[in-house]
Order: structure tokens, then sequence, then C-alpha cells
């Protein structure tokens, strides 16, 4: 697709990362240097499912000690 138009796949990489929001996978495909859109998609995909998974967790509070 973008051959076609003239775009070469590390360009479509260079966009994909441009347009990232969450500041986690824009660190995480800075890193990793994707050489395809397919890869920096299937990273940031892997990076948004463990920050769900990790939010998902409830968290212990802090300053709260556990009595048994």
């Amino acid at each position: 697709l973008g051959r076609r138009a003239g775009v070469s796949e590390r360009d479509l990489v260079t966009r994909f990362i441009g347009g990232v929001t969450s500041k986690e996978v824009y660190r995480a495909i800075r890193l990793q240097e994707p050489l395809t859109l397919a890869e920096a998609r299937k990273l940031a995909t892997r990076i948004i499912q463990v920050e769900d998974g990790y939010q998902e967790k409830p968290q212990p509070r802090a300053g709260v000690a556990k009595t048994e």
C-alpha cells in the first residue's frame, strides 16, 4: 500500500511513531526500532496489552498494613 504511493516502509514506521500518544508505546517503539509497519503495530499492541493488564490488577495501597 505505502510503496505504491512512493513511501518507504521506514517512512511509514516513522509516521506511525509520530501518531502514537502513549509515552510508553512511543518509547518502546523507538528503542526496538522495528523495520516494518507491521512490526511497529505488533509491538504497540503488546505494550498496550501489558499496560491494560497491569492497570487491571488491584494495586496495594501505600501505608496500609495487612493484618492477619
